[in-house]
């Protein structure tokens, strides 16, 4: 949680959601911790907002702890968004006041918390149309479509795009990221969302639960983004509708790479990784209006654990934003 000392001996403290070891979601309690601050290089940010993903309730159980271990206590939420509060020696780039978000490693305490440390270059501006506590609840999963499109699948004007879990809360960026780029973009979904994936810019959407939807893609795609919870089989099933050169960018299930390379293309399994350049971009597209975001929940610290067992559970749906102040008052 970064530098624990108060620098002017105060002794000042934070509300902060955490837990202590890995586990089910009973591991997560809210108190008050000392407020970190910020070192040389870094900033001290006032937590306006806070997004809640799957992620992060994997990472609480140590499924991932292997490749992303955690020193605790941990606070979740790797996004956020707030004002800069301090900043620390050398420091430039902002002041006090500043609107700033960031999505963090997979290692780093979080945004469940009143106030987090964060280094100077790891953040960009929020967007200016947003609500500040409500641009908490980007970055992850903006940053994921965006790497997954361009990043690892170097989509281009043209390309015919298939985006697996269109509809969900990294799939609606994936979908309008991919019509602004100009490509044919080919959503899949359930039957319910379909005129919402429309709505975001897809030129055509399959209800993933028909047997045969396979089957109506007759034209080759040059690339297939999967942001869905779908199991390793049902993924790589998906290869033989790739060009030859087309990859398959999976930001949840595995792609099994040597299937993927006696059909001549590339799959991929990836982790997003935090890019202040990215962002800026993304928050460009936001103030111009041409991508909406969507949160579908907002609640306080004290309602994260109960966020984490209906995850655990399988029964969270939406994006779910936490605010920490106290007041509930967007900072």
């Amino acid at each position: 949680m970064g530098n624990q000392q108060i620098a002017d001996g105060s002794h000042k403290t934070m509300k902060a959601a955490l837990y202590r070891e890995y586990g089910g979601p009973e591991q997560v309690v809210v108190e008050r911790v000392p407020m970190p601050v910020p070192s040389a290089g870094e900033v001290l940010v006032r937590i306006a907002g806070s997004g809640f993903n799957i992620v992060d309730n994997v990472l609480r159980a140590g499924y991932m702890s292997g490749q992303f271990p955690q020193v605790f206590p941990f606070v979740p939420n790797i996004e956020l968004s707030g004002t800069v509060a301090a900043v620390g020696e050398g420091v430039t780039r902002w002041s006090a006041g500043d609107r700033v978000y960031q999505s963090r490693t997979l290692i780093q305490s979080g945004g469940a918390a009143e106030y987090a440390i964060a280094e100077a270059g790891g953040l960009a501006a929020a967007p200016q149309t947003l609500d500040l506590a409500d641009a908490g609840g980007v970055p992850l999963c903006a940053l994921t479509a965006w790497q997954a499109l361009f990043e690892h699948g170097a989509l281009k004007a043209g390309q015919r795009v298939m985006i697996v879990g269109a509809s969900g809360s990294v799939g609606h960026y994936a979908v309008q990221f991919a019509r602004n780029a100009d490509a044919c973009v080919i959503g899949i979904s359930s039957a319910s969302s379909s005129a919402q994936v429309k709505e975001l810019g897809a030129d055509a959407v399959l209800d993933y639960a028909e047997d045969d939807w396979m089957r109506t893609i007759v034209e080759p795609l040059d690339l297939i983004v999967n942001v869905s919870l779908a199991e390793p089989d049902q993924v790589n099933a998906w290869l033989p509708l790739l060009r030859e050169g087309g990859a398959l960018i999976s930001a949840w299930s595995p792609v099994d790479e040597e299937t993927a390379r006696r059909h001549g293309v590339t799959g991929k399994l990836i982790h997003m990784h935090g890019d202040a350049g990215q962002l800026a971009d993304i928050t460009r597209l936001i103030d111009d209006g041409v991508v909406k975001i969507r949160i579908d929940e907002r609640i306080g610290l004290d309602g994260l654990r109960g966020v984490h067992a209906r995850s655990a559970a399988g029964k969270l749906r939406g994006k779910v934003l936490v605010i920490p102040a106290e007041t509930g008052e967007h900072v």
